[in-house]
């Protein structure tokens, strides 16, 4: 199976960055790269990749040196002690993925499908043949909207039970949380249920204490 290293990239108070490299199964590597050697990575980086202003015939071969030599500049990270190490065992046996995750934008913007073993070779893709993927923080969900709106109807047979006012206590903050609407009921039910409500459906939530009997669950009720 091929092997897959994450390189983790945060960034510290003075500046630099803490780097982690990590394979399945083993102990992950610590490094760090001083502020210095961050500005002056991040420096490079737009002095290669500066976009011309005019893309002429010629360029494209000048274009692809200075990818290369971004790659190679990135390389810088895999100095730290024993991330050598870690990379050539993983690329002995066949590197097939290195994942990025770096999620401060200044680590973040930078090249790293680019990213050489060493500042002297090809990039991982071609060399290796490795893809460079990235994590990255996805879009919160939306759960698709109900038919109707929710109503929550809880009745609790002794709110004086101190397990089953925890239970109705956790059920209230949660539909506060939600955003749903609640109706308490009396545990006599005096009035019966209330009233439906148009376009709402009512979710009833018995609190009360139970017993296992003959397969079935047996309600313990006023």
């Amino acid at each position: 199976m091929p092997a897959v290293l994450t390189l983790q990239v945060r960034p510290e108070p003075n500046g630099g960055w803490a780097l982690q490299l990590t394979r399945l199964g083993q102990a992950p590597v610590a490094g760090a790269l001083s502020a210095a050697d961050v500005e002056a990575l991040i420096e490079r980086q737009r002095e290669l990749l500066r976009p011309p202003p005019v893309i002429v015939l010629g360029q494209v071969a000048r274009r692809e040196e200075h990818e290369e030599a971004a790659g190679q500049t990135l390389a810088r990270v895999f100095a730290a002690p024993g991330f050598t190490e870690l990379l050539n065992q993983a690329i002995g046996e066949g590197l097939g993925a290195l994942v990025l995750d770096a999620e401060h934008p200044a680590a973040h913007a930078l090249p790293w499908e680019l990213i050489c073993a060493t500042p002297k070779s090809p990039s991982l893709e071609e060399e290796r043949g490795a893809v460079v993927a990235r994590l990255s923080v996805g879009d919160p969900a939306r759960p698709a909207p109900l038919p109707s709106r929710l109503r929550v109807l809880s009745w609790c047979a002794r709110p004086d039970d101190p397990t089953l006012h925890r239970v109705s206590t956790a059920l209230h903050e949660l539909c506060a949380r939600l955003g749903l609407g609640m109706v308490t009921l009396p545990p006599d039910l005096a009035g019966g249920l209330p009233e439906p409500e148009p376009d709402t459906t009512d979710l009833l939530h018995l609190l009360c204490h139970g017993e296992r009997a003959e397969g079935a669950l047996r309600l313990r009720l006023p």
